[in-house]
């Protein structure tokens, strides 16, 4: 995992010091995306990763109780549901060019249909920070905002399955 080098230093260092703790603890599964004409090779090139993990999604105050009805599926009272979480997405600044953000991202949303066709659930969420070129990104890949993190560091987003 040398090899992979990222813009986002928090998703480089997830993936070279914490993916493999993480994974051994039942905690997220990381998936690669690589080069199959090095692998075949026997070179491992990691062009693009992700992970999938599940969450509890806890609703701020803020969240209006129609909203909170419309995503739990049953009560406007709910204070929280159980949600696919999207919790690294990242791709290899050399190779960047070459694999795009909405395949990564779709990729990503097969496993969460999966996940959801065998557990059920009715929620993707993504949690990313406050900067317009990445909630446009997720927005036009069917996202929306639905409110900031427990810390306030983080915003959330969600897509419906």
């Amino acid at each position: 995992m040398n090899n992979f080098s990222c813009k986002d230093t928090n998703v480089e260092d997830f993936l070279k010091n914490k993916a493999l703790d993480f994974d051994a603890r039942n905690v997220a599964r990381t998936y690669l995306l690589i080069d199959e004409e090095q692998y075949l090779r026997q070179v491992i090139i990691i062009l693009a990763y992700f992970t999938i993990s599940l969450k509890p999604l806890v609703f701020d105050e803020k969240v209006s109780m129609n909203k909170v009805k419309q995503i739990d599926g049953f009560s406007k009272h709910t204070k929280s549901v159980a949600v696919v979480l999207i919790g690294q997405l990242g791709k290899d600044t050399t190779h960047a060019p070459y694999i795009s953000g909405s395949y990564i991202l779709e990729l990503a949303m097969n496993i969460v249909y999966r996940i959801s066709a065998l557990a059920g659930c009715r929620i993707a969420l993504l949690e990313c920070m406050p900067i317009d070129k990445l909630l446009d990104f997720y927005k036009s890949n069917g996202f929306v905002f639905l409110q900031q993190s427990r810390d306030n560091e983080l915003l959330q987003l969600i897509r419906f399955l």
